[in-house]
């Protein structure tokens, strides 16, 4: 019994050493950024994910040399980081979609795009400000939106070229089945991105 314990414990110590060419390849690029020859903590973290196969590699030797599962466990440590790492991504990942899941409730579709570059994504229309912008509700970062155009009277002057925009939206429709380039006189418009203001859909996801 002891020895099958000790073989199972052995094999998911083994693990993460499938994932060390990925770790190998990041850490190297920590020892090439320009330092004044201190020891920071990135670079102690770095020489930690060189070297730990050499870790793994003791203590599952020693363990079965001397059939010992504590030894066995001490070479299973990168593998419990490694676990615990993951269930901590997997969580953060389903706080931030239910994040998105309610915020998203909060704001109109006016114009669905279900097909071409943008499918998936929305348009909303934000009436105090007269702007236009872009949803996608399946970005990674919590910043997830873009600026589309700004309303001035019956028209809409695009932040994007017009060219480029008739791409971009052309396929984003409202529930009478009509485009942005349907509803508005379209022109040019000069605003910067710094003139849209996005900081609503800047979600933050609570710890």
């Amino acid at each position: 019994m002891q020895k099958r314990l000790l073989t199972i414990i052995n094999i998911i110590s083994v693990i993460p050493l499938l994932i060390y060419p990925v770790l190998f390849l990041t850490s190297l690029m920590v020892f090439e950024v320009p330092r004044s020859g201190q020891v920071s903590s990135a670079m102690i973290m770095a020489w930690l994910w060189l070297t730990y196969p050499l870790l793994i590699g003791l203590f599952i030797f020693l363990s079965r040399k001397f059939k010992s599962i504590p030894l066995a466990l001490v070479a299973s440590i990168p593998f419990l980081f490694m676990l615990a790492f993951s269930i901590k991504a997997l969580i953060d990942v389903m706080k931030r979609n239910r994040v998105v899941e309610e915020f998203l409730t909060t704001i109109s579709k006016d114009f669905v795009c279900q097909s071409g570059v943008n499918a998936n994504k929305f348009i909303t229309y934000e009436k105090e400000k007269k702007q236009f912008v872009i949803i996608d509700p399946e970005a990674s970062d919590s910043y997830f939106s873009g600026p589309v155009g700004k309303v001035e009277g019956d028209q809409l002057k695009l932040f994007f070229q017009i060219a480029v925009a008739k791409e971009q939206y052309e396929k984003c429709l409202n529930k009478d089945g009509k485009s942005l380039f349907d509803v508005y006189t379209i022109s040019q418009g000069t605003e910067s991105f710094h003139d849209y203001d996005l900081k609503k859909y800047e979600l933050k996801v609570q710890e």
